[in-house]
């Protein structure tokens, strides 16, 4: 409730316009009342000019440990996308709807359980949506090369996989340099 205050304080708001906060981010009706619930990173993220006027150097140690955290998962479940494709690449089996869907895989959950809740207003952050979703039609692409059995090939396209990865590394990347946490 604090950092609402601030909020409060920062912004000069009122109580009319702090109780639409729920609302124009999209909460549901029935955690309306939660408004005492937001943090401060969420807050920076969603309010440019409390990142400009409280940085993130301002947060707590363990809320700057709790979002670095959020980027290590991030960066450990891309990892295991790419090792899933590469594997069933080289013939080990494995479940496919990982690799074909890019909501189901870890990475695609976090993005959207995690990622796009604090973040998702950054330019970045919707850019890492894209390129997210664009990997996984090139892994449909091995995959799909793979069934047909033109192997070779699948395997000759995978310094393209690594560099569509590496895109997305730099995209996490810099979502954490706009929010100030490197």
């Amino acid at each position: 409730m604090l950092y609402l205050k601030l909020l409060i304080e920062h912004q000069q708001w009122g109580k009319n316009k702090l109780n639409t906060l729920p609302r124009i981010f999209g909460f549901p009706e029935n955690n309306r009342q939660k408004t005492g619930d937001f943090s401060l990173p969420l807050l920076q993220f969603l309010f440019p000019g409390i990142s400009e006027n409280m940085p993130a150097s301002s947060l707590t140690p363990d809320e700057r440990s709790k979002i670095k955290h959020e980027f290590e998962s991030a960066t450990v479940k891309h990892i295991l996308f790419k090792s899933k494709v590469k594997s069933y690449l080289y013939g080990a089996a494995t479940d496919l709807e990982p690799i074909v869907n890019y909501r189901v895989c870890s990475f695609g959950q976090w993005i959207y359980e995690r990622g796009m809740p604090l973040f998702g207003q950054l330019p970045e952050m919707r850019e890492l949506e894209m390129v997210h979703k664009d990997i996984h039609d090139f892994a449909s692409y091995l995959v799909e090369l793979k069934q047909h059995n033109q192997t070779e090939k699948a395997l000759d396209e995978l310094p393209n996989l690594e560099a569509k990865a590496n895109e997305i590394f730099a995209l996490l990347k810099r979502v954490q340099e706009r929010a100030g946490l490197v």
